[in-house]
């Protein structure tokens, strides 16, 4: 068996620019929420985002499943907010045929980082049920926790972000009906939502910084140079 001297790992944890997000989101706090709703059109009391590519491996097409659970549980409650382009046409299909346009938005591509930043911050969750990325930090800087699966494979390395109950849930078994009733129930749970949007800030102001980020390449650099 080989060995890795650990002496010589180092780790830079993948991150974004946070600082211009924490000051975006300063002035969103100022504005408040349902102020932010009001102003992108948001129609529904709760509101779940996927943001990035659609594609499959990415699982978007679970996200309507879960509304369609969630539907019938807390009638004309919840929305659906997908942030990307790719491959929508089965998505939006399906909305149409199913009479789900007043509850599912398609906004498509999203460059402009200030809309991107009130859509996650006036969404609840943002659900990535197959492979997250950096989409991750991205709801973070906005307070949004993260809904996935539990992956079996390899996964991005961000999907360690994700702490059950402190900054999301990673659902097990690939199971939709779990995700539903994890998603309900954090819903219907402000002592929980304010627990976590604590943990997210925290996580986000001392731990997925870029100046932690940037020490791990700093250490490697500086390692070769003894």
């Amino acid at each position: 068996a080989q060995f890795v001297n650990t002496d010589k790992v180092f780790v830079a944890q993948n991150t974004l620019n946070t600082l211009p997000a924490k000051t975006l989101r300063t002035q969103l706090d100022i504005s408040g929420k349902e102020t932010i709703k009001q102003k992108l059109g948001f129609n529904r009391r709760f509101n779940l985002i996927y943001i990035g590519r659609i594609a499959a491996e990415k699982r978007p097409e679970n996200l309507l499943d879960i509304f369609e659970i969630l539907d019938k549980k807390m009638p004309n409650q919840v929305g659906i907010h997908f942030v990307g382009g790719g491959d929508i046409e089965q998505l939006q299909k399906r909305t149409v045929d199913n009479n789900w346009s007043d509850a599912v938005t398609f906004h498509g591509w999203v460059h402009d980082s200030q809309k991107s930043g009130e859509l996650l911050y006036a969404s609840d969750l943002m659900i990535m049920p197959g492979n997250v990325g950096l989409a991750v930090n991205h709801a973070f800087m906005f307070d949004c926790p993260v809904v996935t699966f539990l992956q079996t494979e390899m996964s991005p390395p961000e999907i360690e972000y994700i702490v059950n109950d402190e900054t999301g849930f990673k659902i097990p078994d690939f199971s939709i009906e779990k995700m539903a009733q994890t998603i309900q129930d954090y819903l219907q749970n402000p002592a929980l939502q304010t627990k976590m949007q604590q943990a997210i800030r925290h996580k986000m102001d001392f731990e997925l910084t870029p100046e932690n980020m940037a020490k791990g390449f700093i250490d490697a650099v500086n390692y070769t140079l003894k």
